[in-house]
């Protein structure tokens, strides 16, 4: 069978294939509302999410995407204007209902995209959206968005919830109704899809996908987790007489305080030319390191009794095990964080961008580096197993205790 391939048309605007595309139904609407929408990194790639459409829809609207926007500039600039104070809607103890509270434009409105899980997470995280004082819905009809099922009767997908917000402020529900053409229209299509056994959600469901296995058990409180990451003094493959690799730069990071190991040991032999490059340290410090046995007597006194070590796959392991440390279990990682996002995980700087995540690093070179972002994804899958608020640490809050060399 003989054919030509051709790829199919895609809007530019909204990244759904053509046939599918319902930007010509997405109205321009003026309000004196100013509306920001901060979206979690996981709902940007969601071709059936509903934010990106509202923020078309919305003259002036900005769309933020990140988990850490305490040090967003245009957050910060948007939310700064004394012209236009700003409220988040967010349901709770606290929160004004918009049916009854008469809220002054010209208003900015916060709204947080992502699933109840993620939103909670964004506004937990981050203190320029936790302190904005609160408005909230109260819906008399169930969510229109037959696509994902929401966790409770009275949940709204973010575009409905900013239609029925804008409207409520401005005392004119009528005038946002038309922001909802659009987005009964995708939500159509979509559900025929899903009856047709096309496109990927109905693959998926026939594929049968497992929901994602819990932790077991005798893994212990990631919280317990030290991510342990270690660079050598490695030769090239092919090098005349390569010695094997040997430990050059350990670091580890206790995942519940934070508490730091960083050493780098003397090569016992010669130093491999692009080992500091590759490591991206300074040759200064090889050149006043200890030498390994001592740091790994140092980083055996670092551990406890309850830590597991955990690292990016198993380069760290057997590079510590090949040096003598005397590490009886190593977790990897790498397998841990599929429990995060469906899909291939790839690298540990592609899954920390895939998840969202950020990360300051707290100790040199290419190790550091990697132990935060290691330390990140940890610390994502310790909030979702839900640990209490009492033993989780602040983001990227790496206590002062360090032991350095």
């Amino acid at each position: 069978m003989t054919g030509t391939f051709e790829p199919r048309s895609v809007c530019a605007t909204c990244a759904r294939p053509t046939r599918v595309c319902c930007c010509s139904l997405v109205p321009s609407i003026a309000t004196d509302v100013r509306l920001v929408v901060v979206q979690h990194p996981r709902e940007r790639k969601v071709p059936i999410g509903t934010a990106a459409m509202a923020v078309r829809a919305v003259q002036g609207a900005s769309l933020i995407v990140g988990t850490d926007v305490d040090e967003s500039a245009e957050l910060k600039r948007i939310l700064a204007d004394p012209e236009r104070p700003a409220v988040l809607l967010w349901p709770g103890e606290g929160a004004e209902d918009l049916d009854t509270t008469e809220l002054a434009t010209p208003a900015t409105l916060v709204v947080v995209d992502g699933t109840w899980s993620t939103a909670k997470k964004l506004v937990r995280r981050n203190r320029i959206l936790a302190s904005l004082p609160r408005v909230r819905l109260s819906p008399k009809t169930p969510s229109r968005y037959r696509i994902r099922k929401e966790p409770r009767a009275e949940c709204l997908s973010t575009l409905e919830a900013i239609t029925m917000a804008l409207g409520a402020i401005e005392r004119d529900r009528s005038k946002f109704e038309p922001m909802l053409a659009a987005f009964e229209r995708m939500v159509d299509i979509q559900v025929e899809h899903e009856e047709k056994g096309e496109g990927r959600r109905a693959r998926r469901a026939r594929l049968a996908a497992k929901p994602r296995a819990p932790l077991p058990v005798e893994l212990g409180d990631p919280l317990d987790w030290v991510c342990v990451f270690a660079e050598a003094n490695a030769f090239p493959y092919g090098h005349p007489g390569r010695p094997n690799d040997e430990l050059l730069h350990l670091v580890a990071v206790r995942c519940g305080d934070g508490e730091v190991f960083d050493a780098v040991a003397r090569p016992a032999g010669l130093l491999a030319t692009s080992a500091c490059r590759h490591a991206e340290i300074d040759r200064a410090r090889v050149d006043d390191a200890r030498p390994r046995a001592e740091v790994l007597e140092a980083f055996a006194r670092f551990l406890r009794t309850s830590d597991r070590p955990v690292s990016w796959g198993t380069y760290a392991r057997d590079l510590l095990q090949g040096s003598g440390a005397p590490l009886s279990s190593f977790l990897d990682l790498r397998t841990l964080a599929g429990r995060l996002a469906p899909g291939p995980v790839g690298s540990l700087e592609a899954a920390s961008e895939r998840f969202g995540l950020r990360a300051t690093p707290f100790a040199d070179g290419r190790a550091g580096r990697r132990a935060s972002l290691a330390r990140g994804i940890v610390l994502e899958i310790a909030e979702e197993l839900g640990p209490s608020d009492a033993r989780r640490p602040a983001p990227g809050n790496v206590s002062s205790m360090m032991w350095r060399s």
